[in-house]
């Protein structure tokens, strides 16, 4: 989890340069990571 605006914004080229293909998540909260993470488990349990 990333709440730092900053290093969101320096990591998503970063990926892009090295073509890492995952997506990025970002949460603010962790309330909004559990949610990310609660929805992404559903979605891979199908």
């Amino acid at each position: 989890m990333e709440d730092d605006e900053v290093n969101i914004m320096n990591v998503k080229p970063a990926f892009k340069k090295v073509k890492v293909t995952n997506p990025l998540f970002v949460a603010t909260n962790k309330i909004e990571l559990l949610a990310i993470r609660i929805n992404k488990q559903k979605k891979s349990v199908k």
